[in-house]
Protein backbone atom coordinates (compact mmCIF):
# COMPACT_ATOMS: atom_id res chain seq x y z
CA UNK A 1 0.00 0.00 0.00
CA UNK A 2 1.70 3.23 -0.93
CA UNK A 3 1.08 5.93 1.60
CA UNK A 4 -0.76 9.40 0.54
CA UNK A 5 1.25 11.75 -0.51
CA UNK A 6 -0.04 15.60 -0.60
CA UNK A 7 0.45 18.28 -3.05
CA UNK A 8 0.12 22.10 -2.94
CA UNK A 9 1.71 25.54 -4.29
CA UNK A 10 3.74 27.43 -1.91
CA UNK A 11 2.12 31.02 -0.75
CA UNK A 12 -1.52 30.10 -1.55
CA UNK A 13 -4.32 29.45 1.33
CA UNK A 14 -5.56 25.56 1.45
CA UNK A 15 -8.68 24.41 0.15
CA UNK A 16 -11.48 23.42 2.80
CA UNK A 17 -11.03 19.64 1.51
CA UNK A 18 -8.26 18.26 -0.51
CA UNK A 19 -9.11 16.59 -4.06
CA UNK A 20 -7.73 13.25 -4.92
CA UNK A 21 -6.05 13.83 -7.98
CA UNK A 22 -6.64 10.29 -10.00
CA UNK A 23 -6.29 11.80 -13.37
CA UNK A 24 -2.55 10.89 -13.26
CA UNK A 25 -3.42 6.99 -12.57
CA UNK A 26 -1.83 7.24 -9.29
CA UNK A 27 -4.29 6.48 -6.63
CA UNK A 28 -2.26 8.11 -3.52
CA UNK A 29 -2.04 12.00 -4.82
CA UNK A 30 -3.99 14.30 -3.08
CA UNK A 31 -4.22 18.35 -3.81
CA UNK A 32 -4.15 20.76 -0.89
CA UNK A 33 -4.79 23.66 -3.24
CA UNK A 34 -3.76 24.44 -6.89
CA UNK A 35 -7.49 23.92 -7.81
CA UNK A 36 -10.87 25.15 -8.91
CA UNK A 37 -13.90 23.86 -9.03
CA UNK A 38 -16.49 25.56 -12.58
CA UNK A 39 -19.73 24.05 -13.73
CA UNK A 40 -19.80 23.69 -17.63
CA UNK A 41 -23.63 23.77 -18.92
CA UNK A 42 -22.44 21.23 -21.32
CA UNK A 43 -20.11 18.67 -19.29
CA UNK A 44 -21.70 19.25 -15.60
CA UNK A 45 -18.77 20.00 -12.62
CA UNK A 46 -15.21 19.86 -13.47
CA UNK A 47 -12.19 21.07 -11.94
CA UNK A 48 -9.22 23.24 -13.17
CA UNK A 49 -5.57 22.78 -12.06
CA UNK A 50 -3.32 25.58 -11.49
CA UNK A 51 0.35 24.69 -13.66
CA UNK A 52 -1.02 21.62 -14.41
CA UNK A 53 2.81 20.80 -16.14
CA UNK A 54 4.83 21.95 -12.72
CA UNK A 55 2.38 19.12 -11.13
CA UNK A 56 3.31 16.93 -12.83
CA UNK A 57 7.24 17.60 -12.36
CA UNK A 58 6.52 17.87 -8.71
CA UNK A 59 4.95 14.51 -8.58
CA UNK A 60 7.74 13.11 -10.71
CA UNK A 61 10.29 14.28 -8.48
CA UNK A 62 9.02 12.79 -5.40
CA UNK A 63 8.65 9.72 -7.19
CA UNK A 64 12.44 9.72 -8.15
CA UNK A 65 13.11 10.03 -4.59
CA UNK A 66 11.85 6.98 -3.56
CA UNK A 67 13.58 3.98 -2.93
CA UNK A 68 10.90 1.50 -4.94
CA UNK A 69 8.46 2.49 -7.65
CA UNK A 70 4.94 0.76 -8.15
CA UNK A 71 4.11 0.25 -11.61
CA UNK A 72 1.70 2.41 -11.87
CA UNK A 73 4.69 5.09 -10.78
CA UNK A 74 6.82 3.52 -13.07
CA UNK A 75 3.74 4.28 -16.25
CA UNK A 76 3.41 7.81 -14.93
CA UNK A 77 7.30 8.18 -15.09
CA UNK A 78 7.33 6.74 -18.06
CA UNK A 79 4.49 9.07 -19.56
CA UNK A 80 6.09 12.08 -18.30
CA UNK A 81 9.19 11.25 -20.52
CA UNK A 82 6.50 10.79 -23.49
CA UNK A 83 7.67 7.47 -24.70
CA UNK A 84 6.25 4.43 -25.28
CA UNK A 85 6.58 0.96 -24.13
CA UNK A 86 8.50 0.22 -26.76
CA UNK A 87 10.20 3.38 -26.91
CA UNK A 88 11.45 2.88 -23.50
CA UNK A 89 12.63 -0.88 -24.01
CA UNK A 90 14.48 0.18 -27.08
CA UNK A 91 16.23 2.39 -24.98
CA UNK A 92 16.84 0.10 -22.09
CA UNK A 93 17.53 -2.88 -24.31
CA UNK A 94 14.71 -4.80 -23.35
CA UNK A 95 11.41 -5.79 -25.04
CA UNK A 96 8.23 -3.46 -24.74
CA UNK A 97 6.92 -6.28 -22.63
CA UNK A 98 9.19 -6.52 -20.44
CA UNK A 99 8.85 -2.42 -19.49
CA UNK A 100 4.58 -3.31 -19.74
CA UNK A 101 5.51 -5.79 -16.63
CA UNK A 102 7.17 -3.46 -14.80
CA UNK A 103 4.27 -1.68 -15.13
CA UNK A 104 1.91 -4.16 -13.79
CA UNK A 105 4.07 -5.33 -11.32
CA UNK A 106 5.25 -8.30 -12.78
CA UNK A 107 8.59 -8.20 -13.05
CA UNK A 108 11.43 -6.57 -11.06
CA UNK A 109 12.81 -3.08 -12.10
CA UNK A 110 16.03 -3.60 -10.44
CA UNK A 111 18.39 -1.28 -13.00
CA UNK A 112 15.44 -0.03 -14.78
CA UNK A 113 14.58 2.43 -12.10
CA UNK A 114 17.85 3.66 -11.88
CA UNK A 115 17.11 4.62 -15.56
CA UNK A 116 14.40 6.08 -15.36
CA UNK A 117 15.45 8.18 -12.15
CA UNK A 118 17.88 9.77 -14.70
CA UNK A 119 15.73 9.94 -17.82
CA UNK A 120 13.35 11.96 -15.75
CA UNK A 121 15.85 14.57 -14.39
CA UNK A 122 18.02 15.12 -17.36
CA UNK A 123 14.77 16.01 -19.22
CA UNK A 124 13.55 18.44 -16.44
CA UNK A 125 16.61 19.96 -16.44
CA UNK A 126 17.19 20.20 -19.98
CA UNK A 127 13.47 22.33 -20.10
CA UNK A 128 13.71 26.13 -21.09
CA UNK A 129 12.81 27.38 -17.59
CA UNK A 130 16.39 25.60 -15.71
CA UNK A 131 18.66 26.44 -18.69
CA UNK A 132 19.53 29.38 -16.16
CA UNK A 133 21.45 26.59 -13.98
CA UNK A 134 24.64 26.15 -14.94
CA UNK A 135 25.72 22.60 -16.33
CA UNK A 136 27.96 22.49 -13.32
CA UNK A 137 25.08 23.31 -11.00
CA UNK A 138 23.23 20.83 -13.00
CA UNK A 139 25.06 17.55 -12.96
CA UNK A 140 25.19 18.36 -9.32
CA UNK A 141 21.80 18.42 -8.68
CA UNK A 142 21.24 15.12 -10.25
CA UNK A 143 23.65 13.76 -8.81
CA UNK A 144 22.26 14.81 -5.34
CA UNK A 145 19.09 13.16 -6.21
CA UNK A 146 20.20 9.85 -7.44
CA UNK A 147 22.10 9.65 -4.42
CA UNK A 148 19.98 10.33 -1.75
CA UNK A 149 17.17 8.58 -2.44
CA UNK A 150 16.92 7.28 1.15
CA UNK A 151 12.91 8.96 2.51
CA UNK A 152 13.69 8.23 6.56
CA UNK A 153 17.14 10.88 5.96
CA UNK A 154 15.43 13.91 3.78
CA UNK A 155 12.21 15.28 2.67
CA UNK A 156 14.10 16.41 -0.56
CA UNK A 157 17.18 15.42 -2.47
CA UNK A 158 17.09 18.55 -4.54
CA UNK A 159 18.02 22.01 -2.78
CA UNK A 160 14.48 23.69 -3.09
CA UNK A 161 15.47 26.41 -5.22
CA UNK A 162 16.39 24.18 -7.57
CA UNK A 163 13.10 22.16 -7.04
CA UNK A 164 10.92 25.46 -6.95
CA UNK A 165 12.57 26.55 -10.09
CA UNK A 166 11.62 22.54 -11.72
CA UNK A 167 7.71 22.21 -10.10
CA UNK A 168 7.26 25.95 -10.51
CA UNK A 169 5.86 26.21 -6.85
CA UNK A 170 4.30 22.74 -6.55
CA UNK A 171 5.86 20.75 -3.54
CA UNK A 172 4.79 17.99 -1.05
CA UNK A 173 3.68 17.99 2.01
CA UNK A 174 6.28 15.90 4.25
CA UNK A 175 4.41 13.37 6.24
CA UNK A 176 4.16 13.52 10.07
CA UNK A 177 6.90 11.00 11.72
Amino acid sequence: MTDRVEFYIKGRKFAPEPHHFKTVGLPNIYLLNGFSFADDPDYGRMVRFINLDGLHRAIGLYLIEKSELSGAEFRFLRKQLNLTQSQLGEQMSVTDQTVANYEKGKTDTGPAIAYLRLAFLIRIFARDRVKSMSAERMIEAIQEALNSVNPEERHHALREPDRRKIAEGWDELPMAA
